[in-house]
């Protein structure tokens, strides 16, 4: 009876092993996406790597999918894959270039984008609340009709 339990056991764990495995396996990490080629006290250069970008079309929309990224979900813009990198930049007078270099790969597509979002989100929040007031300026009310 011992020797059964024992390997009953050993069984179970093997599983365990084998569908954890699986399950990792089946997961991209940010590092996936990314190397970064040189870093010095000037600037910082990303390389961001996506293989197997599958293209769709329909009569009415192109569809891009990037297997390990979510899409963006927001509401009035494109349904595009995202991936977000937190980057920290020093304080003083900072300026991020996105170079685009594989974009011959869809003509007449552009699909990468890039949108720079402070860390701080009370900063986000007054400017989005500055933005919309510019935007829609109040209505002076008028008094009948």
């Amino acid at each position: 009876m011992r020797l059964s339990s024992s390997f009953a056991i050993a069984l179970m764990l093997f599983f365990i092993g084998l569908f954890g495995s699986t399950v990792l396996l089946g997961q991209n990490r940010l590092e996936d996406f990314y190397t970064i080629r040189s870093q010095t006290s000037q600037g910082l250069t990303i390389d961001f790597v996506f293989d197997e970008i599958n293209v769709s079309s329909s009569a009415s929309a192109t569809m891009f999918e990037i297997p390990g990224l979510a899409y963006n979900y927001v509401g009035g813009r494109p349904l595009l894959p995202v991936l977000t990198l937190p980057l920290t930049l020093p304080e003083g007078k900072v300026t991020a270039t996105i170079q685009i270099e594989n974009s011959q790969m869809y003509p007449g597509q552009f699909p990468p984008a890039f949108q720079d979002v402070p860390n701080n989100p009370a900063e986000t929040r007054n400017a989005q609340e500055e933005r919309l007031a510019r935007e829609n300026p109040p209505v002076p009310y008028k008094q009948g009709y």
